[in-house]
């Protein structure tokens, strides 16, 4: 007995959705819309920004310790914008790889861990080799 028609737009339109929410929350911005108002659109925002003016202010801790080595070379202080640069840029490869293996279902609880580790690794080798091309710069 036939109950519907579901057809291949339908099928695409699902996926997309499924695929914008996922991104939309790995951003922190959740349903965001654009015809909300600035202040919502605000509220929503500001636990995210908060976690991460908070990782900031603990880097910043972090680097204090280290402030007389850098007062002595001041090259260091020089080199931690880049640094952050860098570590941005891969976590947005890293989330958005991420987010495609969640869209597409190839991510899940029983893989999970494998694909940690192999992000992990990848992190580490590209590490080394921008450690050691810093270095010959």
């Amino acid at each position: 007995r036939l109950v519907g028609v579901l057809t291949i737009d339908d099928v695409v339109d699902v996926i997309q959705q499924e695929a914008e929410e996922d991104l939309m929350r790995m951003g922190g911005v959740g349903d965001e819309e654009l015809s909300d108002s600035i202040f919502s659109t605000s509220r929503s925002r500001v636990p995210w920004l908060l976690i991460n003016l908070l990782t900031a202010f603990l880097a910043a801790s972090v680097i204090s310790l280290f402030d007389r080595t850098i007062e002595h070379i001041v090259a260091l202080a020089v080199l931690m914008p880049i640094v952050a640069g860098m570590g941005g840029n891969a976590g947005s490869q890293t989330m958005t790889v991420t987010v495609r293996a969640l869209a597409t279902r190839d991510l899940d609880i029983y893989n999970a861990g494998r694909i940690i580790r192999r992000e992990m690794g990848v992190g580490f080798i590209n590490g080394i080799v921008f450690a050691i091309l810093i270095g010959i710069v």
